[in-house]
């Protein structure tokens, strides 16, 4: 089964939409989004090509939502994945945003 990696940007992200949820609208809501998040991320470790390709952004970027989040990932060489971002999907959302640090 491949492993599942967060990259640092996309672990700051989920970070900030758990707290940002948890002022705005509530620990119970930031809790259900929190473990949504978690679930979709432990998938990509037995399906790792259900997301849909993102070629305009990267050839080898995927996409799961999380409505409204995106989650973007890659299958890496060795059938590893790295989710690179989790961002709002009302943000333009860029190919230099899903870059590598």
């Amino acid at each position: 089964m491949p492993i599942v990696r967060l990259s640092p940007r996309a672990e700051a992200d989920f970070d900030s939409i758990v707290d940002y949820l948890a002022q705005n609208a509530g620990v119970r809501i930031a809790e259900n989004y929190g473990r949504s998040i978690q679930s979709a991320v432990n998938r990509l470790s037995e399906f790792p090509a259900i997301g849909s390709p993102r070629p305009a952004l990267a050839s080898t970027v995927r996409v799961i939502v999380i409505a409204p989040y995106l989650i973007f990932y890659e299958v890496e060489a060795d059938n590893s994945v790295l989710v690179l971002r989790i961002l709002h999907g009302h943000r333009k959302i860029t190919g230099e945003m899903l870059r590598r640090t």
